[in-house]
């Protein structure tokens, strides 16, 4: 009997450690090498020209709608009367200015966030 728990024990421990070799090597997937031609693949210096040019595209439009906002006497941000806010993100094809709404003022005030807020249950001094 002793003699087969012992040789179930070595077989348990062989097994074990080939499981953890097994999985070292499972864990080193690739060399440095074909970490290397993947990083080349990658296209870096595209992503980071299109990155680029779609901050600088934001911007400029940004920009644009800010003058086109003030000569129209339109606001840019704004909180209205019943808790929502407002904000301008475009201009319509008629002219019209288009405006980003929230609509979570309800789902704040039911899963309590409210109390982390100033002035809120929890005394915190926490906002945005």
């Amino acid at each position: 009997m002793t003699t087969y728990k012992s040789t179930y024990r070595a077989s348990s421990i062989l097994l074990l450690l080939l499981f953890v070799f097994t999985m070292g090597q499972m864990a080193m997937a690739q060399t440095s090498q074909q970490r290397l031609q993947i990083s080349e693949n990658n296209k870096k210096t595209a992503l980071a020209s299109f990155r680029s040019n779609l901050i600088s595209e934001y911007a400029l439009e940004r920009t644009k709608l800010k003058e086109v906002a003030k000569l129209n006497n339109w606001k840019i941000k704004e909180t209205l009367a019943n808790g929502k806010k407002i904000e301008l993100q475009g201009i319509g094809a008629d002219g019209s200015p288009l405006y980003y709404e929230t609509y979570s003022n309800e789902a704040g005030l039911v899963s309590r966030a409210s109390t982390l807020n100033t002035d809120g249950l929890m005394g915190l001094d926490l906002n945005g």
